[in-house]
């Protein structure tokens, strides 16, 4: 008996530091509030707006930023527009990127880790170009095909609902948009939103996005 006592009090002295990191872990997970994330989304979005759009690719099938969203924290953001059958295209944002008439392409952004638990969003758009005579000097419509919004969570989350929306379809400037939600049974739901985001397309075969953060 006395041996038996003495094993479960090691097992319990052993569980101790277990579950107080555990504790720990759980609290550091929901200390990152949803204002928290609205916030480092804004900082991305405004980030991209202003570096993603004249950047140069060198030849390279994406483009990676990491995004310091506060202190300690980065936000890291992948942008790549190719097409839908050569993932070797070159991606959006470059001022020598074009692209052509009655083609496919898949638009994809990848957010890691903006719950700051390795979660990683990844936002795609479909579309196809229009026929070159449409509007000529290179103006093509875009037909959005599809948005799609695809999570990959780690730690406590796993992935709730997700929305996405596409408005002014067929033309030459769409706005596209959603969210996806991180849900918990314990700890608090986030949600990541992505809109709008503004696909245009320019003179000279040229596609123009534009990142924007709105919460409502």
């Amino acid at each position: 008996m006395k041996k038996i006592s003495i094993v479960l009090l090691l097992l319990v002295l052993l569980a101790i530091p277990t579950n107080g990191a555990f504790a720990q872990e759980v609290s550091h997970e929901n200390d990152v509030t949803q204002e928290e994330i609205n916030r480092r989304l804004e900082v991305v979005f405004d980030y991209l707006d202003e570096h993603a759009k004249n950047a140069d690719f060198n030849g390279q099938s994406s483009l990676i930023y990491n995004i310091p969203v506060g202190e300690g924290v980065i936000v890291t953001a992948e942008i790549a527009n190719q097409k839908d059958s050569d993932p070797r295209a070159r991606t959006i944002g470059s001022s020598s990127y074009s692209i052509t008439a009655n083609t496919t392409y898949n638009y994809k952004l990848t957010l890691t880790s903006v719950i700051s638990s390795g979660d990683i969003t990844v936002y795609t758009v479909n579309y196809t170009t229009g026929n070159s005579t449409d509007f000529g000097n290179g103006v093509y419509k875009l037909t959005v095909n599809s948005v799609s919004l695809t999570g990959t969570p780690s730690g406590f989350y796993s992935v709730g609902d997700t929305y996405t929306t596409i408005g002014s379809n067929n033309n030459i400037i769409v706005t596209t948009g959603g969210y996806i939600k991180y849900t918990h049974p314990i700890l608090s739901n986030k949600t990541i939103l992505i809109v709008p985001v503004d696909m245009g397309s320019l003179a000279g075969g040229l596609l123009k996005v534009n990142y924007t953060y709105e919460v409502e």
